[in-house]
């Protein structure tokens, strides 16, 4: 059946429709902002599986949303997993199953990404500054760019 002749689709879309032309329909459309970690606890799963296995995250958040009947889907909030991440080599996010434990949520790791004797190196050249030490500093694929020679060798500034 398409969601079009669905007659539950249609009834929660007339609902969303009302409310956002602020009629009183006698509903309110609710809507979850983020489910982040619920599903994997509903499906008694570890974060780590679930920031793991993408497969695995939209089957426990299909089983959440059918479960609880919401009247629209709600984001999941760990849309990519672990794998951007892990890929970059980031410095910066903690993930359950990598650096956390398995039921702990991901977590983000502040670092002194810019001490106090570089900030006239980056207000004179952000770009630069930004390119050679900052990002080589936040994830581990872009070590290899702090050893490049200044951009502004090969860029004009007047």
């Amino acid at each position: 059946m398409s969601a079009e002749k669905n007659p539950k689709y249609l009834a929660n879309l007339k609902t969303f429709e009302e409310a956002v032309s602020l009629k009183n329909s006698g509903k309110v459309p609710f809507v979850l902002l983020s489910t982040m970690y619920f599903p994997a606890h509903f499906a008694g799963v570890s974060n780590a599986a679930v920031m793991q296995d993408a497969e695995l995250r939209f089957k426990c958040l299909k089983d959440v949303i059918t479960h609880y009947d919401f009247p629209m889907v709600p984001g999941d909030g760990l849309y990519w997993g672990s794998w951007p991440w892990n890929t970059l080599k980031h410095k910066q996010w903690l993930k359950p199953g990598d650096e956390l434990k398995d039921d702990q949520p991901f977590q983000f790791s502040e670092q002194e990404n810019m001490t106090v004797d570089e900030y006239d190196d980056f207000l004179n050249d952000p770009g630069d500054f930004t390119f050679r030490r900052i990002l080589p500093r936040m994830t581990g694929l872009f070590e290899p760019l702090g050893m490049l020679p200044p951009l502004h060798n090969y860029l004009y500034y007047p």
